[in-house]
């Protein structure tokens, strides 16, 4: 195999990664889907990569987690009113 047709190669199995790994976090797949999915999974290179994709796709949700921000800012202080000297 050239080095071409297996540069095409994987972009295709890492596309159909990003596909199932979208479709299987999103959830409800259906029968038709979960066998087709496993069947694709069957092939030992797709499961590379998917699990690739999958690891990258927990990372990044660390991430965000750490992203946000864990103190509610407060809303700010009114001014408070002038008093006149008596």
């Amino acid at each position: 195999m050239t080095e071409t047709a297996l540069d095409l190669r994987t972009e295709r199995a890492e596309a159909a990664a990003a596909d199932w790994l979208v479709r299987v976090q999103a959830g409800g797949l259906t029968v038709a889907q979960g066998l087709a999915f496993a069947r694709w999974l069957g092939e030992p290179a797709h499961r590379a990569v998917f699990d690739r994709l999958e690891v990258l796709w927990l990372d990044l949700d660390e991430v965000a987690v750490l992203r946000r921000p864990s103190v509610v800012p407060l809303s700010p202080a009114r001014p408070q009113p002038r008093r006149t000297p008596a």
